[in-house]
């Protein structure tokens, strides 16, 4: 049952459904739903989908249907999150690929020489916005009873009332001092909850696990969440872009404070650490220059050995976890084998 090529297919179901709809309004309005369709359908681990339906399979849900709309509306809500995270960024590409204000900054400039990039990033706050609607759209034609219904909504308005907290954290603190954010508190709030804690937890309540179990699935979500935030931190600086389907210069151009960063700094010759901290606190944008020489300046320190131990060490205590779990040990294996995949990608 643990099949995300399901929640592709309801999906693309879901899009054709909204593009008919959004035609009748205008050709336009159908034109950016065929983007989100575009976007959805364009890559992706479906992580949140394979989580919710492997902690429902493991505690022994058996009700494909019941499962399948809940899983496909965790799927949207990372959708919407990655179009605003996109925004916030000022990145033009995912998977790959041009992302929607990419594609929409490519439709604008045939017609128009006004601010085109106001206007891209617009039509992708709105296509973020309709996938945040679609989520509880989505999550609400489970035919599940009442209490079940009111359950899921609990954990979707815990993801984004957390993910919206570790993202303001992570996108403001180049305002702030470099010791001001916590960036493992950060990473446990903005990817650790909704990414992991939160489906697993989700699968394994409507499938009827109880408090001490939920509690186990907690842990092994928050420290893989972490792990897996610094496997992107990582990827984010020394990834191959042709892999990752992003650039690894997106975190430096935008002076993220991650947990790299403040370990490099603490790890270089003063000279250096002050050239880093300089770089990380100036206000002004930086130029290509810098960017690569503060690179460099990352790749002289030992942070980014310290950050794959830590990698190590959060993946470890995850995997310690999962043997205690009241579950199949063939249920065991493939909660393992998952982590593991996803706190070793390369992409």
């Amino acid at each position: 049952m643990n099949n995300p090529q399901s929640v592709e297919v309801l999906l693309e179901h879901f899009c054709e459904q909204k593009i008919n709809q959004a035609d009748a309004i205008s050709p336009r309005y159908g034109a950016l739903w065929r983007e989100v369709k575009r976007y959805l359908l364009s890559g992706g681990k479906r992580m949140r989908p394979r989580l919710i339906m492997l902690s429902y399979e493991a505690y022994g849900g058996k009700d494909k249907e019941t499962i399948l709309s809940i899983a496909a509306a965790w799927e949207l809500l990372h959708a919407c999150l990655l179009v605003h995270d996109d925004i916030i960024d000022r990145d033009t590409t995912r998977h790959g690929h041009p992302n929607i204000a990419g594609r929409y900054q490519s439709l604008y400039s045939q017609q128009s020489t006004l601010d085109v990039s106001h206007y891209a990033l617009s039509a992708a706050l709105i296509a973020g916005d309709l996938l945040l609607a679609s989520a509880y759209e989505l999550a609400s034609r489970a035919p599940v009873s009442s209490e079940q219904a009111a359950l899921v909504h609990s954990y979707l308005h815990r993801a984004i009332f957390e993910v919206a907290g570790g993202e303001l954290v992570d996108t403001d603190s180049v305002l702030y001092a470099l010791d001001a954010t916590d960036p493992i508190a950060v990473a446990t709030h903005k990817t650790a909850s909704y990414s992991l804690q939160l489906p697993l937890q989700c699968g394994a309540a409507l499938a009827g696990a109880d408090g001490d179990e939920l509690e186990k699935l907690g842990t092994i979500g928050l420290h893989t969440g972490i792990a897996y935030q610094l496997q992107d931190d990582l990827l984010g600086v020394f990834g191959d872009s042709r892999e990752t389907g992003k650039s690894n210069r997106s975190d430096i151009n935008e002076k993220k404070r991650t947990f790299l960063v403040l370990e490099a700094i603490k790890s270089l010759a003063p000279e250096k650490a002050a050239e880093l901290t300089d770089f990380f606190t100036t206000t002004r944008p930086p130029s290509s220059e810098e960017i690569e020489q503060t690179v460099r300046l990352i790749e002289e320190s030992n942070a980014k050995e310290v950050v794959t131990r830590t990698v190590e060490v959060e993946t470890a205590k995850t995997l310690e976890t999962i043997p205690t779990l009241a579950i199949s040990s063939q249920h065991q294996a493939a909660i393992s084998s998952l982590i593991t995949k996803l706190t070793t990608r390369k992409n």
